[in-house]
């Protein structure tokens, strides 16, 4: 799940979550709008704050992988996003 169907399925602000995570609204709205890619380190809060709901994977589907190694080793994992030979995402 993506944060903007977080928010539009939960009852959590989103003054409040970004609040929660120690970040600025106008930074959690590049992230929820997808202006500016969620860096690395406040991924595995995210992924806390909403229960698992909103993924590592989820946050970085580019390069997850290899950031937390960990995670893919895990058999629950997704599988990395595939890249084709234009370099864009599929």
């Amino acid at each position: 799940m993506d944060l903007k169907n977080y928010f539009s399925s939960s009852d959590t602000t989103k003054a409040a979550f970004a609040r929660s995570i120690g970040v600025s609204s106008a930074l959690l709205h590049q992230w929820v709008e997808r202006i500016r890619p969620v860096a690395p380190q406040h991924c595995p809060q995210i992924e806390v704050q909403t229960s698992g709901a909103v993924t590592r994977a989820d946050l970085r589907p580019d390069d997850w992988h290899l950031i937390w190694p960990e995670l893919a080793a895990s058999s629950a994992a997704p599988a990395p996003a595939a890249v084709n030979t234009t370099g864009e995402t599929t």
